[in-house]
């Protein structure tokens, strides 16, 4: 993507996972297990844990 656009930027946050920043503002989260567009959908990760009912 970076080499057919101009604007792109990115940074590694871990080893292959990547943020992506277009010119425009867009952003995107690239993962082993998938590329998310961070302004439509849900960033991936564990679940985080519940807490019991009340009773």
């Amino acid at each position: 993507m970076k080499t057919h656009r101009a604007g792109w930027a990115y940074r590694v946050l871990a080893p292959g996972v990547y943020y992506w920043r277009g010119r425009t503002g867009e952003q995107w989260l690239v993962t082993p297990g998938g590329t998310y567009a961070l302004d439509t959908q849900p960033c991936p990760g564990p679940a985080k844990p519940t807490d019991p009912p009340d009773e």
